[in-house]
């Protein structure tokens, strides 16, 4: 139990020096040496209990450079060189977790013998319990300390293949920190991992994708370059990974970039999302951003793509992007056959999958000149006619009937009737009509005179946003002086047309 306190004792020889500056070097040295021989001898017999002395030990030896120690045979027990490999070996077998930050600290050191030092360290401990030190690692990387953070990430790029699966794993497991270094850090890890075996692939991305929504700019760049290579060794994850790389390219001009690079990863692994990719990176030569114009550019370049076939998809676009919206807006309100077109529209997209772009824009040009013929006879227009059965008696009140039909090619969205004579309406006018639709309304009149006479009716309708259309028709009415008078019913037909 008295271990812990010897150990300050001896830890506090290292500042010893500081206040007594008539010290020589070689004193100093011996100082420091039989301090860390004490040391490294208490640390066989409580490794916990003199764990803490490591971070003075390691900034001692990053700051002997010029000792001549170091120079010593490191198979002399007595050398500074093999006392510190005895505290590494005992103090960081104990506790790898607490030390781990203390080793990379000699790892990043200047003095090269202490830096090969902790890395051959940290090398014997990862084979002898890879999980443990890998996982102390990782959580390095989150550190405050520049040096520290890539050490760790060096190293871990060469642990790593060790064991791959169990890296895997392990990184994966710290994909749900908070801390943003770590995970920008981890998602370049597993690219690099990729990228350096052949046959490793991810299971569950789902802890992968969640980081697409990171509010660090940084995690999100990572980790949509991650999914290219995710994709590239395994393209059963392709239809989960675009949607969120595509989304990248809808963020800010650094994370646009690594997602043209995930897509260029892509285009370069299959065919399929070649063809598929080139749309989007066409698309990115109008970005804002001077880098982003010219990443996609040096994309399309490496990819073979000319710049006929990109002024060909642009016309193809623009094409489509006027068809499109109108065609189906055109659907919504008219009864005419708009197959045609839709095949012309199938065919502009099949082209544009195949890369056939020339293709493409032939098709798309036929599609708006066909929607451009049919938009002339996209017309409303509207009749008016007298159901036969009723007879109309001279000063008798009388219920009868008008059917109106829409006998254009466009849906009627609004209609309002106006009548000469004093008509009662019993039910409402209809709101709207579809092309070639036919309703009824009643109503009811009574006739101040006989004789064969005109009922003038006045019609104003309109197509959903269209201008508003006026038509006047006369309904002949065969009006009887009596009821004795009155022989078989006669219909009222439609005359007199006037087109305002």
């Amino acid at each position: 139990e008295l271990i812990p306190d010897i150990t300050n004792i001896l830890t506090r020889c290292f500042t010893y020096p500081i206040y007594r500056p008539e010290q020589g070097e070689s004193e100093m040295e011996e100082l420091y040496k039989s301090a860390v021989v004490s040391i490294a001898a208490l640390s066989k017999i409580s490794p916990s209990g003199t764990a803490h002395s490591l971070p003075k030990i390691m900034k001692v030896a990053a700051a002997t450079n010029t000792f001549e120690s170091w120079k010593n045979d490191k198979d002399d027990p007595e050398s500074m060189r093999s006392t510190f490999e005895r505290v590494f070996e005992t103090v960081s077998s104990s506790d790898p977790e607490s030390t781990m930050e203390h080793i990379l600290k000699g790892a990043a050191a200047s003095n090269k013998p202490l830096s090969k030092l902790a890395r051959d360290r940290i090398g014997t401990m990862a084979g002898k319990d890879p999980e443990r030190v890998f996982s102390s690692l990782v959580d390095c990387l989150g550190n405050q300390e520049e040096k520290i953070r890539k050490n760790a990430l060096n190293i871990l790029d060469e642990v790593a293949l060790i064991n791959p699966a169990l890296s895997i794993n392990i990184i994966l497991r710290h994909m749900s920190a908070k801390n943003e270094l770590v995970l920008s850090s981890c998602a370049a890890l597993l690219k690099n991992l990729l990228d350096r075996t052949g046959d490793v692939t991810i299971g569950n991305i789902a802890p992968i994708l969640a980081l697409t929504d990171n509010p660090s700019r940084e995690v999100r760049q990572s980790v949509l370059v991650l999914l290219g290579k995710i994709v590239e060794k395994d393209l059963t994850k392709a239809p989960q990974c675009i949607e969120h790389i595509i989304k990248g390219l809808k963020q800010e001009w650094g994370v646009r970039l690594m997602a043209l690079s995930s897509l260029e990863t892509l285009s370069r692994a299959d065919p399929n999302l070649r063809n598929f990719s080139i749309p989007y990176f066409i698309e990115s030569l109008a970005d804002k951003h001077d880098q982003v114009r010219w990443r996609a550019s040096n994309i399309l370049r490496e990819l073979g793509v000319e710049e006929t076939d990109i002024k060909h998809f642009e016309s193809a676009q623009k094409l489509m992007d006027f068809v499109t919206p109108k065609l189906k807006e055109l659907h919504l309100r008219t009864s005419l056959d708009l197959s045609d077109i839709k095949t012309e529209i199938a065919r502009t997209k099949e082209m544009m999958k195949l890369g056939r772009y020339g293709a493409a824009e032939t098709h798309a040009g036929r599609a708006k000149e066909m929607f451009l013929e049919l938009q002339v006879s996209a017309r409303p227009e509207l009749d008016i006619k007298l159901l036969p059965g009723t007879t109309f008696v001279l000063g008798e009140h009388t219920a009868f009937t008008l059917a109106l039909t829409n006998t254009g090619m466009v849906h009627i969205d609004s209609i309002d009737l106006g009548f000469s004579a004093d008509v009662e309406i019993i039910e409402g006018v209809p709101l709207s009509l579809n092309a070639g639709a036919t309703k009824e309304i009643n109503l009811a009149l009574t006739p101040s005179g006989s004789g064969r006479r005109p009922l003038k009716v006045r019609m104003s309708f309109r197509e959903r946003g269209g201008t508003e259309i006026k038509r006047e028709k006369n309904v002949w009415l065969d009006i009887r002086a009596d009821r004795e008078d009155a022989g078989d019913d006669v219909g009222g037909g439609v005359s007199e047309l006037v087109w305002e």
